[in-house]
């Protein structure tokens, strides 16, 4: 984890188990920016969809970047960029959580 990394070079979605949001296509996040925020004490991905998106081209676009994350307690988050080289995202209950979340301090 480089906590020098340009915000810009924040962690991609490597993996997406969130099967019913629009964004996912066969694991893979196709959306180009991520944003994730607090419910409930959970990171999760606010940019999660349902609604019926234009599909893109497989290898059209790159894996989702996390452009913003409010999880300001993560130990990955810095100044709202995540510095995690990369995250996995599950999906229950037409929720989006982000798997890399951990509280900063929190030795569990």
């Amino acid at each position: 984890m480089d906590k020098n990394r340009n915000p810009v070079d924040s962690g991609t979605v490597s993996q997406c188990g969130a099967d019913t949001c629009s964004y996912n296509q066969q694991g893979r996040c196709n959306a180009g920016a991520v944003y994730f925020n607090v419910l409930e004490e959970q990171a999760n991905c606010y940019t999660y969809t349902t609604k019926n998106l234009q599909p893109t081209t497989p290898g059209e676009q790159k894996a989702g970047q996390v452009a913003q994350c409010s999880v300001i307690d993560c130990i990955y988050n810095e100044v709202q960029a995540c510095i995690a080289d990369s995250i996995t995202v599950s999906g229950e209950d037409n929720i989006a959580k982000c798997n890399e979340y951990a509280i900063a301090g929190n030795d569990e």
